[in-house]
């Protein structure tokens, strides 16, 4: 019943944010009433604050995807981590597109986005992978910028009301990464129209 109960009150944050995009709080009351439990079930058998569900959905959503992407960089058929995430990450965002989606399209939990690379960087910075470091800066602050890199190019994709489907986008997404962000897309100054 705790985990059915637990599903319910993540189910009720996500309806919220759904009806609310610009919302940036909720409160426990919010969260109760949408989930149908009182306040202080929640309190005494699940959560102790809103922050420490929030926490519980950022695992719930990320822990498997981050599990695989530990096993599959060091797996020998992906030859960087860029195939890992084409190859074994992608599938699994695109299952988990829903919640995504509602992430991406609100203002809610602007915290994601700091777990993710936290916990991304940790991973690489201990990993038994070796880094081939060719940029300006230092490995931690290098891996920063390619994981930000790869959330934006990811998070763009599933936010789409259709995205492709994982095996169509794995190979926009290398492309992508083997392409220079200048040659992508660039701007300049608008000629005079005299």
């Amino acid at each position: 019943m705790v985990q059915g109960s637990r599903e319910a009150i993540v189910n009720a944050v996500f309806r919220i944010a759904s009806k609310n995009p610009q919302k940036r709080e909720l409160t426990m009351a919010e969260i109760a009433k949408e989930a149908g439990i009182s306040r202080q079930a929640i309190y005494q058998k699940h959560f102790a604050n809103v922050e420490e569900i929030f926490d519980y959905i950022h695992r719930s959503m990320s822990d498997e995807v981050f599990a695989t992407f530990k096993t599959s960089i060091t797996n020998p058929k992906n030859h960087s981590i860029y195939e890992a995430v084409a190859n074994d990450i992608i599938p699994l965002v695109y299952q988990k597109r829903d919640r995504v989606y509602v992430f991406y399209h609100t203002s809610l939990d602007t915290g994601v986005s700091n777990f993710l690379e936290a916990h991304y960087v940790d991973l690489l910075e201990h990993a038994a992978i070796e880094i081939d470091n060719r940029g300006p800066f230092l490995d931690k602050s290098m891996m920063k910028i390619v994981i930000n890199y790869i959330f934006s190019i990811v998070g763009e994709w599933i936010a789409e009301d259709f995205p492709d489907p994982p095996e169509v986008f794995a190979k926009k997404f290398l492309t992508l990464i083997e392409t220079s962000p200048k040659d992508l897309i660039d701007a300049r100054p608008a000629p005079d129209k005299d």
